[in-house]
């Protein structure tokens, strides 16, 4: 902090006098302080302005600290599409470090163990974060375009050998020296772009995606750089699997997934493993993804005030009180089959299991402890006792199972109140209690 008074203070200083003047009228509040460094910064003029704007929201708003070669990438390469990679533009168009410094007013530090820039304080967090419109309006979709941009920039070539049973299964090794910003663009678009809001980075994501090659590059260095996150099974991916749909679901992309379902992608869609858009919903917890599938299938929850229940009700209490009038009999017969037929569609979407290991979506559910999403889908018709079946044929895990040994009780406990069997075992006849 004693910097930024310093570098305000010298700006002002030609006599004594003036050194007194401004020592007196330095900020006593914090958050005066770093409103005069970005008058500061607004006074050096657009393009350094800009520039400087651009830092401190990478380094406010990134889910982690970025060192200065990724940073300089960040706020270049990442701004526009212009058919230039690393190995082609070079170095001459990154800003330098001390002009990066420079622009900021005092507002960041370099690190030279981390060789990273860091803000002056935490408490300059504090403020970007409660003033947002200082530096950006929507700062996570600016982050999101520049990670999605660069991915889409770039021209690593892919090899199809793909071996799942490989550390890097399509046999890449990890080119941070010629790609410094790849890591942080693969592992954290989506986390962006999720949240992220404009109709511009819709269309940019969209047009990524269709991009089955570059898309598959991002998500397999995501799987690969981010192993707890549960991205290994997207590493046992097929080219095929890399569909739209799909992705975003495994990303938590409501507004990608909304898109494809309007522009006619079958909701049944699956990976050669066997995974619908709804079993990946299931696995990386994503409720609102879920709840939007479940929608376009017709479902609408108890609580939303919706006439999902409205429909079968009137249908039967047509069949009671017109019982022998042919005429309304016809058409509560007709709403009664389209009812019947949606309801077993819909059922058949949530109870569906994977060809590969045979595991539905509340089983994911439970098995990942995501309690509302498993709430979503008993409330919408999933099977409580749905066992996955095993390459033998016989009978594997049920939710309770992958409830008792994720340690979950209120789980346990909202599978048992839904009816779920007590007692259910697996192939080699072990209830979930062992």
């Amino acid at each position: 902090m004693a910097r930024l008074h310093l570098e305000s203070v010298a700006s002002q200083i030609s006599t004594p006098k003036e050194i007194w003047n401004a020592l007196q009228s330095l900020p006593k509040d914090i958050n005066e302080t770093y409103d005069v460094a970005i008058i500061r910064a607004k006074a050096q003029g657009g393009t350094r302005y800009e520039l400087a704007k651009k830092i401190l929201t990478w380094i406010t708003y990134a889910r982690r600290p970025l060192t200065v070669r990724e940073l300089q990438y960040a706020i270049s390469r990442g701004t526009t599409i212009d058919g230039t990679t690393e190995e082609t533009a070079g170095d001459n168009s990154l800003p330098s470090q001390e002009v990066m410094i420079s622009v900021c007013m005092g507002l960041v530090n370099y690190e030279e163990e981390s060789k990273q820039l860091r803000l002056v304080h935490y408490t300059a967090q504090e403020y970007f974060l409660e003033k947002p419109d200082v530096l950006s309006a929507d700062a996570n979709a600016e982050l999101a375009t520049s990670c999605v941009n660069y991915l889409i920039s770039q021209s690593i070539p892919l090899n199809d050998k793909w071996d799942p049973d490989q550390a890097y299964p399509w046999g890449w090794e990890f080119p941070e020296a010629t790609h410094p910003f790849l890591g942080y663009a693969a592992q954290y678009w989506y986390w962006h772009t999720r949240h992220g809001s404009t109709e511009e980075l819709r269309n940019l994501v969209t047009r990524f995606l269709e991009d089955t090659s570059k898309t598959r590059l991002a998500l397999s260095w995501a799987s690969t750089l981010l192993p707890e996150d549960g991205n290994s099974r997207i590493s046992k991916w097929q080219f095929r699997d890399f569909m739209p749909l799909l992705v975003a679901a495994a990303c938590g992309l409501p507004a990608i997934v909304e898109a494809q379902l309007k522009d006619g992608v079958d909701i049944r869609v699956e990976t050669s493993l066997g995974e619908s858009a709804l079993i990946l919903a299931a696995q990386f917890g994503h409720t609102d993804i879920a709840r939007l599938l479940l929608k376009w299938t017709g479902y609408v929850e108890r609580n939303s005030g919706g006439t999902s229940d409205f429909v079968p009700s009137l249908t039967a209490r047509l069949f009671q009180l017109h019982h022998g009038r042919k005429f309304l009999s016809s058409i509560s017969w007709i709403i009664g089959q389209y009812v019947v037929k949606r309801t077993r569609k819909r059922l058949r979407f949530i109870n569906h299991i994977e060809n590969s290991n045979g595991c539905c979506a509340l089983y994911w559910a439970t098995r990942y402890k995501h309690i509302e999403l498993a709430r979503l889908l008993i409330d919408a018709g999933a099977n409580v006792d749905r066992q996955f079946k095993t390459i033998r044929g016989a009978s594997g895990e049920a939710p309770l199972h992958a409830a008792t040994w994720s340690r979950c009780t209120e789980l346990v406990q909202i599978l048992l109140d839904n009816g779920a069997e007590y007692d259910i075992q697996d192939e080699r006849a072990r209830p979930h209690f062992i």
